[in-house]
């Protein structure tokens, strides 16, 4: 009967100890952004932030290259492929 009366008492009040300590868990865990840092909420937000992505979107297109010059050059009907071996781009010349 004692243990009855113990399993009765238990259930109930881990639940009320859960519904109670649960929700504050959240903002516990959760992290703020730092200040330093764009998120995606507020990248153009202003004027400032806007400017700032699109100037590295443009310095990493600088840096890196990412073959502006030939599929460029390929819409301009200005680059021939002289070799056909070079398979990678012999489709993009021939559509």
């Amino acid at each position: 009967m004692k243990k009855i009366n113990r399993i009765s008492f238990l259930i109930p009040s881990l639940i009320i100890y859960l519904i109670i300590l649960l929700p504050g868990c959240r903002k516990f865990v959760q992290i703020d952004t730092p200040p330093d840092k764009i998120t995606q909420a507020n990248v153009y937000s202003t004027d400032r932030t806007a400017i700032s992505v699109l100037t590295g979107i443009y310095a990493d297109l600088c840096s890196t290259g990412a073959n502006m010059a030939e599929y460029t050059g390929l819409l301009a009907d200005e680059w021939n492929i002289w070799s056909m071996a070079d398979m990678e781009h012999q489709s993009h010349y021939l559509n």
